[in-house]
C-alpha cells in the first residue's frame, strides 16, 4: 500500500516547492514596487520644492511689477493726465 503513496508524495512536494517559488517571486515583485515607490515619492517631494520656490520668485516679481506699475501711474502718467486735460477744444490736425 505505501507504494500509491510515493507518487502523490512526489506530487504534494512539487506543489509545494512551486508554491514557494512563487511566494519568493513575490517577495522580489513586491521589494521592487516598494523601490519604485520610494523613488517616485523622492522625486515628488524634490519637485514640491522646486515648485514651492519657483512661486516665491514669482510672486516676488509680480510685488515689484505692482509697485513699479504704481510708481508710474501715480508720477508719469498722472503729471500726463492733468496736462492733457487742460487742453480742450484742441483740434490737433490743424497744428501741422
Amino acid at each position: 500500500m505505501p507504494l500509491p503513496l510515493i507518487p502523490v508524495a512526489i506530487v504534494l512536494v512539487g506543489a509545494a516547492g512551486a508554491a514557494v517559488k512563487k511566494a519568493c517571486n513575490a517577495s522580489d515583485m513586491m521589494d521592487e514596487a516598494k523601490k519604485i515607490a520610494d523613488d517616485a515619492e523622492h522625486r515628488v517631494k524634490s519637485l514640491d520644492k522646486v515648485i514651492n520656490d519657483q512661486k516665491a520668485i514669482v510672486e516676488q516679481n509680480l510685488t515689484s511689477l505692482g509697485q513699479l506699475k504704481l510708481n508710474i501711474l501715480s508720477g508719469n502718467i498722472h503729471s500726463f493726465v492733468d496736462e492733457f486735460s487742460k487742453m480742450k477744444n484742441v483740434n490737433f490736425s490743424k497744428l501741422q
